[in-house]
C-alpha cells in the first residue's frame, strides 16, 4: 500500500546483530493445528474465548492489511518463535529464521495492525496541520508538551514526510532502526496505537519486544516530563552523564548517524492535497 499521500551510542550499530528480545515465560496461545486449519485463516481465528468483535476485527485486518509492510519479517509478530532460534549461537535474529506455519496468520494479523497503526498516525499528523492555530491537534497532544508552542506548520509537514519515509522504509526491507529523536518519538505513538488495536482484537504482543528491539533505549520519554524538557541545562547534564543525544527540541530531526538521509518537509501543496483541499493555517 502506498500511502505517499500520506550516535546515539555506538552500541546501536550492534543492535542489528543482536538477538531479538524476546519475552519469556509467556505461553505460545495455541497448540497443534492440523493440515486441514492450517490451509483455513478463519479456523485460526475462530479461538476459544474470543469475542465475536475480536473475531471480526482480525479478519477484517487480516483482509485489508495483512500483508502490507512486507519488509517487517513476521517473527517479529509471532507469538512464537522455531526452536532452532533458542539453540543458535549468539548474533542470529527472528528475521534470521524462517516462521512457523502455525504462527502465521496470528503474525499477520498483528503486523496488519501495526501497519493499519502507522497509516492512521500519518492521517492524523495530516488532518492535525488543520488545528495548529487553536493549539486543538492531535499530534499536539500526543507530543512531550514541553514543546507544545514550537509545533508549527512546518513541524507538522516534517513529521508528516519522517512518517512517510518510515512506512516506505518498513515496506522495503530498509528500516533497522530510527534516523533522529523526532522518529524515536513517533515510532513510540505508532507502538501505543498498535497495542491499542492488538487490545481491540483481543491479541496480546508477540515474542519479539518491539520496544525493546526498536527502540534501544527510552531516552526520548524523558522529554515527556516536562520538568526535565523545559530546562536546558537538564538536558545537558543528561548528555554529560547519561550520554543522551539530541534530545534538545533543536536537534529533534539531526540524524543519529551522517548517512541517514532525513526527508525534506512534506510540500505545502501535497499537504493540502492530502487533506482534500482544505487550506492550511495561516502562518
Amino acid at each position: 500500500m502506498d500511502i505517499s499521500p500520506v550516535s546515539h551510542s555506538p552500541s546501536r550499530a550492534s543492535a542489528v546483530s543482536s538477538r531479538c528480545p524476546v519475552k519469556f515465560g509467556e505461553p505460545a496461545t495455541t497448540g497443534r493445528l492440523s493440515a486441514s486449519s492450517l490451509s483455513d485463516p478463519a479456523s485460526i481465528l475462530r479461538g476459544m474465548g474470543v469475542s465475536v468483535a475480536a473475531r471480526i476485527m482480525r479478519k477484517e485486518v487480516l483482509n485489508s492489511w495483512g500483508d502490507e509492510l512486507p519488509g517487517l519479517h513476521l517473527n517479529l509478530f509471532a507469538d512464537e518463535l522455531p526452536a532452532a532460534y533458542f539453540r543458535f549461537p549468539i548474533g542470529k535474529g527472528a528475521e534470521d529464521f524462517p516462521v512457523l506455519r502455525r504462527a502465521v496468520v496470528r503474525a499477520k494479523v498483528r503486523r496488519g495492525c501495526f501497519a493499519e497503526a502507522l497509516s492512521v498516525v500519518r492521517d492524523m499528523i495530516a488532518t492535525s496541520t488543520l488545528y495548529i492555530e487553536d493549539d486543538s491537534g492531535w499530534l499536539s497532544g500526543v507530543l512531550p508538551a514541553a514543546f507544545r508552542a514550537r509545533y508549527d506548520l512546518d513541524f507538522h509537514r516534517q513529521m508528516l514526510a519522517l512518517t512517510t519515509s518510515l512506512w516506505e522504509r518498513m515496506e522495503d526491507g530498509t528500516f533497522i532502526e530510527p534516523w533522529c529523536t523526532a522518529e524515536e518519538i513517533l515510532l513510540g505513538i505508532v507502538l501505543i496505537e498498535y497495542e491499542l488495536r492488538l487490545g481491540s482484537a483481543e491479541l496480546e504482543t508477540g515474542i519479539v519486544d518491539l520496544d525493546s528491539y526498536w527502540l534501544e533505549d527510552d531516552d526520548y520519554q524523558l522529554l515527556y516530563n516536562s520538568e526535565i524538557a523545559e530546562r536546558d541545562d537538564v538536558l545537558t547534564a543528561l548528555a554529560d552523564e547519561l550520554y543522551t543525544v539530541n534530545l534538545d527540541f533543536a536537534s529533534w530531526f539531526k540524524p543519529f548517524r551522517n548517512s541517514f538521509p532525513i526527508p525534506a518537509p512534506t510540500s505545502e501543496s501535497e499537504l493540502r492535497r492530502i487533506n482534500g483541499g482544505r487550506p492550511l493555517p495561516n502562518r
